[in-house]
C-alpha cells in the first residue's frame, strides 16, 4: 500500500490551529484504551477532521 501524506493547504493549517492540547490527550487515551499504536490513533484522527473541515469549507465556498 502506498503511503499517502496529506499535503499541507492553508485551509489545513488553518483547521489544525483549531485543536488544542486536550483533543490530542484524548486521543492518546482512546488508543491506550483500545491498545492501539498512539501514532495510528492521532494520524487517523486527525485526517478524519482535516477532511471533515475541508469538506464544510467547500460545501460553504459552493453556496
Amino acid at each position: 500500500m502506498a503511503n499517502q501524506t496529506a499535503k499541507p493547504t492553508s485551509l489545513r493549517l488553518e483547521a489544525t490551529t483549531k485543536l488544542c492540547c486536550s483533543d490530542f490527550q484524548r486521543l492518546i487515551r482512546l488508543a491506550q484504551v483500545q491498545g492501539r499504536p498512539r501514532g495510528a490513533v492521532v494520524r487517523s484522527a486527525l485526517l478524519q477532521y482535516l477532511d471533515s473541515f475541508e469538506e464544510a469549507e467547500n460545501l460553504k465556498a459552493a453556496s
